[in-house]
């Protein structure tokens, strides 16, 4: 018999309850195959619950979608929507795509450096592939009524290539064999590594945590009241960098498992925080199951539940829309849409508790979204914010507050005591609010507490203002100031992070940085090896179509654009900091992070444009981000930044561009400050 996760008896507990075709597929994977097969029923994968996956080791992996349709009741257009044939208003996403969406999502999302080797090699796309079970139909059947009235010839290739159709009549052995045979379930595949499959099953199978994994962490006792669960508790929590808010949000978490017996829902915006609060959470020394807490990017979430109830997935609203327009049409008819469950209320999770990390990032609607759908009333909603932090510019209220509509009266801000921060960069980051946030904040007194670090924290700055060299010369000069003081310093690589505003600029320091020192570098975007080789793909597409050469330029032009957005997702998604390499990052994908040396580059030069900071690429996902001021978005960037640091902080401020004011502000206040506070370093041009 396959080995079958959870068990009988836990499916058998699950609710809702399986369906007939899905009991079916169970019972027959399980039975007509031996221990060598791992069959798993609905794993998690954070948000993501694929029907049935089908694993085995040195082979690959077959996921399962089941439907108990009868498909006379659907119509499918030639654009593969499916529609009720009593009412054409109300359509589902194509089963087809939506099984497709669980394996990208594994690729880009779930396992870790799965989609690096699939650039490498495109034949590791097929270590997964996907089915579809019509229980109701033939196989026969099944494929004659799913292809849509009049399929094109490029869907017909698609379905083909991608998607394995089964019916009731494909349940035999000697059907399926031979198709698991040819995807390389049953054979030996090259590609799918011991490496890859303990991946795998680590995320199908979350393990569980025990009490000897944790750590001891002493909370001060403001921290450990917010810490305790508290059922049906609404609570806006304000805290400053480094007060140890993601600590108690995951001492919290834990605590409302072992109390209340149910998942919970930990929210965040920036898609590497996830990998952030899992670490905090493996510290907690308590005994618990991986699977008891969902924690997922907010935009992730939601449409992770559009795929796991087949809904539409209004892509076709998008058609012709870029940049702002389709950023603003994603937000009006998904992520900020306040009817998009209507109707389906009943069959959508609903949390005892939800924590939201750096909720200064949430738009209003996001909350409200979260609050109709996914509670109760007597939900325990709690939200940590840092509004110093809010470099999207979320609205505030009169009070200068973050407007966060869980609560109402006045946040909680005990939280004001700084464990990560040193007193010379709590007095740089009092003085820098001073400065630039006094019109648009509430200034914070940040009470040091920092824990011993091992060294006495340090700040430095080296100011290229106004430019010397050219741009070359200023990038390798920056590289070769950062790999001198690493030496001298005899700091170790696994401590050091490189914060700056814009990709281009990292990838340059990234590229030297690894002829300079030769050693690795953990990066949350595409190297320049790594760039070339997606725009060579997206090429070939092409390279045969016989089109107009402005429309080919066009479309390669899109696809790069996507694809290189999709290869940043993965990259965020599977960032770890321990790995033993320098990390680069830009700041917002660094936010909530923190580090014990840090290189920030603060270079908001003129000629980079605004736009290319806002770039769909840097942000987490596809967001509305409008009505900035450059040097007051600038602002909030750059405080973030600093507050990163709990140990060696350098600054290192370049003006691409004479007559920079954003700089130039920058430059003005940090020479102006005491040398107890801050060290001044010459620049080597």
């Amino acid at each position: 018999m396959a080995l079958l996760f959870p068990s009988i008896d836990v499916i058998k507990r699950k609710k809702p309850q399986p369906t007939e075709g899905e009991w079916t597929l169970l019972r027959f994977l399980v039975d007509n195959y031996d221990d060598q097969y791992e069959v798993y029923f609905q794993p998690f994968l954070n948000g993501d619950m694929p029907d049935i996956v089908l694993m085995r080791r040195g082979g690959g992996v077959m996921i399962f979608e089941v439907k108990d349709w009868d498909l006379t009741n659907y119509k499918i257009d030639e654009q593969g929507k499916w529609h009720v044939v009593a009412n054409r208003a109300t359509n589902y996403e194509n089963p087809f795509y939506q099984v497709m969406r669980y394996k990208e999502n594994l690729y880009n999302l779930h396992v870790d450096e799965l989609a690096s080797l699939r650039l490498k090699d495109y034949k590791y796309w097929f270590v997964v592939n996907c089915a579809v079970y019509f229980h109701c139909h033939t196989e026969a059947d099944a494929k004659a009524r799913t292809q849509g009235s009049k399929p094109t010839d490029k869907y017909k290739k698609w379905l083909e290539k991608n998607i394995t159709i089964l019916g009731k009549d494909s349940l035999q052995k000697e059907t399926l064999a031979p198709i698991l045979w040819e995807k390389r379930i049953s054979g030996r595949s090259y590609y799918f590594t011991d490496s890859l499959y303990e991946n795998f099953h680590r995320i199908f199978q979350p393990s569980i945590h025990t009490l000897e994994m944790g750590e001891e962490i002493h909370l001060d006792n403001i921290q450990a009241e917010l810490a305790t669960s508290v059922a049906g508790q609404r609570k806006r929590i304000k805290g400053v960098a480094g007060s140890g808010k993601t600590l108690v949000l995951a001492h919290r978490a834990v605590d409302a498992v072992k109390k209340k017996h149910e998942k919970v829902l930990i929210l965040t915006f920036n898609i590497t925080l996830r990998n952030y609060i899992h670490d905090k959470i493996s510290q907690v020394r308590e005994e618990f199951s991986w699977n008891s807490f969902e924690i997922a990017n907010y935009h992730n979430f939601i449409s992770g539940q559009l795929t796991n109830l087949c809904l539409k997935s209004f892509r076709e609203t998008l058609n012709g829309l870029e940049g702002k327009e389709k950023e603003n049409e994603w937000e009006r008819t998904v992520y900020g849409n306040l009817d998009l469950f209507d109707g389906f209320e009943d069959r959508l999770p609903r949390y005892s508790t939800i924590l939201i990390d750096e909720a200064q990032d949430f738009k209003e609607s996001w909350f409200r979204m979260i609050m109709k759908y996914f509670a109760t009333e007597d939900t325990e909603i709690v939200a940590f914010a840092d509004e110093k932090q809010n470099v999207y510019c979320r609205k505030l209220d009169s009070q200068k507050q973050l407007v966060v509509p869980i609560q109402t009266g006045s946040w909680d801000k005990r939280m004001c005591k700084s464990f990560r921060i040193s007193a010379k960069i709590a007095m740089l980051l009092e003085k820098f609010q001073k400065e630039f946030f006094a019109d648009r904040y509430n200034i914070d007194t940040i009470q040091s507490r920092q824990m011993e670090i091992g060294e006495e924290a340090e700040v430095h700055y080296l100011s290229y203002i106004p430019p010397m060299g050219t741009k070359e010369e200023r990038t390798r000069d920056v590289v070769s100031f950062v790999y001198n003081q690493i030496r001298s310093r005899g700091i170790n690589s696994n401590d050091v992070t490189i914060l700056a505003s814009f990709v281009d600029t990292l990838k340059e320091l990234n590229e030297l940085l690894l002829v300079e020192s030769h050693e690795k570098t953990n990066v949350m975007f595409e190297t320049k090896d790594e760039e070339k080789k997606i725009i060579e793909s997206c090429r070939k597409k092409y390279e045969n179509y016989e089109i107009d050469d402005e429309y080919r330029d066009v479309n390669i032009e899109k696809n790069i654009k996507r694809e290189i957005d999709r290869f940043r997702k993965m990259r965020k998604a599977t960032f770890w900091m321990n790995r033993g390499t320098y990390k680069l990052s830009t700041v917002f994908s660094f936010k909530g992070w923190e580090t014990p040396v840090l290189f920030l580059i603060i270079e908001t030069g003129a000629h980079h444009g605004f736009s290319t900071l806002l770039s769909l690429s840097d942000k987490a996902n596809d967001i509305e981000i409008s009505g900035y001021e450059p040097t007051k978005f600038s602002d909030e960037l750059v405080y973030t930044g600093l507050s990163r640091c709990k140990g060696k902080l350098y600054i290192i401020n370049i003006d691409y561009d004479e007559g920079n004011q954003g700089n130039n502000r920058y430059d003005t206040f940090f020479t102006s400050l005491p040398s107890s506070i801050i060290t001044h370093d010459i620049h080597s041009l």
